[in-house]
């Protein structure tokens, strides 16, 4: 008898710990499904747990706000960084919110791409005093071209992240992990020389377009004879040239507005154009363009359609 009463707490014991091994194989189970490409997925071992997500701010959820996302444009051989402000309603703190547009949002402006291939997301994100972590799913590791176009692509999330956060480092990952290979691709491709355990930082080398516009957006219908236009600039003399072409390509109208600085300062600018508008609705073709001091030619310039007249 007082042998049975001294097994049964042993026995207790071992089927709890039976019951504890057995849920932990399968919570330790990783999915095999073949990405939706075809190809055998690649084991990829985190370094670290994934990460949560971030909330909006006290009594802003769902609330929209004006975030810039910066794209990827190629224009002639040079590669440039193109901020867009866009309204975006917030489910998340607000550099995640702008990281989420930058993924899965679309560019407004003629030209710009998104950095990261389709399908890219985020895995995880987290803000850590003056550092960003931000964890990208592994069709980041697909960006097309070498290490200098992967480079750019993890700049213009960097970029991002640090116009809408205090803070000045950002700790990029595929799948956790921050070194190895992910879809046979090195990481190092993607942060570069410069990175560190601490994050990368924005490189001021990068290209940022000259231009970027904030309004008109393509497409805009323009009320009356006055097309209005609004944006940020680092140009020579801080001078934006502005010119309309109607549905013939002749021009309707030229000026130029003044940034409140030249290069290589970035500040806003605001202008407009009077124009004689057609009886009847039709696509203009509005060029916002930097010219050149010593001769007049066109640089970096933006080309997009508005709607006038009618």
């Amino acid at each position: 008898m007082h042998g049975d009463v001294a097994r049964c707490p042993l026995v207790a014991l071992a089927r709890f710990l039976l019951v504890v091994v057995l849920a932990a194989g399968c919570t330790a189970e990783v999915s095999s499904a073949a990405p939706p490409d075809g190809r055998d997925r690649e084991p990829v071992r985190p370094e670290a747990p994934a990460r949560g997500f971030t909330l909006p701010p006290d009594g802003q959820t769902d609330r929209p706000v004006p975030l810039t996302s910066y794209y990827l444009r190629t224009l002639g051989n040079d590669r440039y960084l193109v901020p867009e402000r866009h309204q975006v309603r917030l489910a998340a703190s607000a550099p995640e919110a702008a990281v989420r547009e930058l993924l899965a949002g679309e560019p407004t402006y003629p030209g710009s791409t998104r950095p990261f291939p389709s399908g890219c997301h985020l895995l995880g994100f987290a803000l850590e005093r003056s550092m960003a972590v931000v964890d990208l799913s592994r069709e980041a590791a697909r960006v097309a071209g070498g290490p200098k176009a992967a480079q750019q692509a993890v700049q213009a999330l960097v970029w991002t992240v640090t116009r809408a956060a205090d803070v000045k480092r950002v700790l990029v990952k595929v799948e956790g992990r921050t070194a190895g290979e992910v879809e046979g691709r090195p990481l190092g491709d993607l942060w570069g020389p410069h990175a560190s355990p601490a994050g990368l930082t924005r490189d001021e080398h990068v290209r940022v377009a000259p231009i970027a516009l904030v309004e008109p957006v393509p497409g805009a219908r323009v009320e009356g004879g006055r097309v209005v236009v609004r944006g940020e600039a680092s140009v020579a003399r801080g001078v934006v040239s502005l010119r309309l072409r109607d549905s013939a390509g002749t021009v309707a109208a030229q000026g130029s507005s003044d940034a409140v600085a030249g290069a290589p300062a970035r500040t806003p600018f605001s202008g407009s154009l009077a124009f004689d508008p057609p009886t009847r609705s039709e696509l203009w073709v509005l060029e916002v363009f930097e010219a050149s001091p010593v001769d007049g030619s066109v640089g970096y310039s933006v080309e997009l359609p508005v709607r006038v007249g009618g």
